[in-house]
């Protein structure tokens, strides 16, 4: 390993080191201030209460939240100590954060505003089809699986493209291993989802998985509370939080493999809409958090740095994401099964996965090209 290579290793470490201490300390901090105020340990789980001293719990969540995302904005301790390398990028403007062509950029902004506000008049219109529409193979959950289906085929696609690199040099093996990985990771997403098919050849459920709360054949309902808190959340830190941090503390783009897979800024807007459907777990803190640092990190993205030419767009899209959680919380109790708010998060998280799947297939065909490779 070269001495370059050496630097930007221990660089990417403190700057990890560094990233994770901040949403360590926030996650403790945010627990301290339920357990004073409310008693809770590691969150409420409960529906929204409006009484005032719930109502101050979310209000002191909402300026945690604006002052850790004001760190990010106004300080950059770390970077200013890291010596920089000859692959560093000195700002982020020279990551490729466009890696999408503006029109499917467009696209992706319009397909989450059209599923975004087709969703709320439903639920306003007519509570009942709300929740039927996201029950068991239905649409919700069919276009669910779709997406993360095909997130896994495209994904296997790539790391074949990224196989061609493994000649470059070692480095280069990993982009073909990160592909697939990320391909396994969506197809197990895409199984559970659907009881591994379960519903589709309509086979008895195994003895083994029987005692789990839906008595399907799935692994995640065994401990469903910690394995949806782990989905939701590890998902809202890759695709929101970390374009975020990286926008500001260009440090994880120091190491090419690791900028190659890193999501760019377009997943902020289209991965941020699963944050706003929350109901029965809205006094959870990691969820009102997940909320409130999505919300600014939206208006700072749309407003304030004005990287983008889709301020229309942006700002609908922050005016639906508001609305729809607002609404959530002031009427979701006319939803009777309120699991169907969950069913919603995990339809906007797959979409996700579609989008950055075909962002990191561009780029991998566009890092071959640029290799010369056949």
């Amino acid at each position: 390993m070269t001495a370059v290579n050496d630097v930007s290793l221990k660089n990417l470490i403190v700057e990890a080191l560094y990233f994770f201490s901040l949403i360590l300390a926030a996650i403790i901090a945010v627990n301290i201030l339920d357990r004073m105020l409310l008693g809770y340990v590691w969150g409420g789980s409960s529906r929204p209460n409006f009484e005032m001293l719930y109502l101050i719990r979310t209000a002191c969540v909402g300026v945690v939240a604006l002052f850790f995302i004001s760190f990010f904005i106004f300080r950059n301790p770390v970077s200013q100590f890291l010596p920089l390398t000859n692959d560093s990028p000195k700002t982020n403007s020279s990551w490729p954060w466009v890696t999408l062509s503006k029109r499917s950029r467009q696209l992706g902004l319009l397909i989450v505003l059209i599923f975004s506000i087709f969703y709320l008049m439903v639920f306003f219109y007519d509570p009942l089809e709300f929740r039927e529409i996201s029950s068991d193979q239905k649409f919700v959950k069919n276009f669910s699986a779709l997406f993360s289906f095909s997130a896994f085929i495209i994904f296997l696609i790539t790391g074949f493209v990224n196989h061609g690199l493994r000649k470059q040099g070692m480095e280069y093996k990993f982009y073909a291993i990160f592909s697939w990985f990320f391909s396994v990771a969506f197809f197990v997403i895409c199984m559970e989802e659907i009881a591994w098919m379960q519903g589709i050849f309509f086979f008895d459920t195994p003895e083994f998985f029987k005692n789990n709360a839906q008595k399907e054949t799935n692994i995640h309902n065994y401990y469903t509370y910690y394995f949806e808190l782990s989905y939701y959340f590890s998902t809202f830190l890759f695709f929101v939080v970390v374009p975020f941090y990286y926008d500001h503390r260009p440090t994880l783009a120091r190491t090419p493999l690791i900028r190659h897979f890193l999501p760019s800024r377009l997943m902020i807007y289209i991965g941020a809409m699963a944050a706003a459907y929350n109901y029965d777990f809205w006094n959870n803190l990691y969820f009102q958090m997940s909320f409130f640092i999505s919300l600014y990190i939206l208006i700072y993205c749309a407003w304030i740095r004005k990287p983008d030419k889709h301020l229309y767009l942006l700002t609908a899209l922050i005016i639906v994401f508001f609305v729809s959680q607002l609404s959530f919380v002031l009427f979701g109790f006319r939803v009777t099964r309120t699991p169907s708010f969950k069913e919603y998060k995990e339809f906007f998280i797959p979409l996700t996965f579609l989008y950055y799947s075909c962002e990191i297939y561009v780029r991998s065909r566009k890092l071959v090209k640029s290799k010369n490779i056949q």
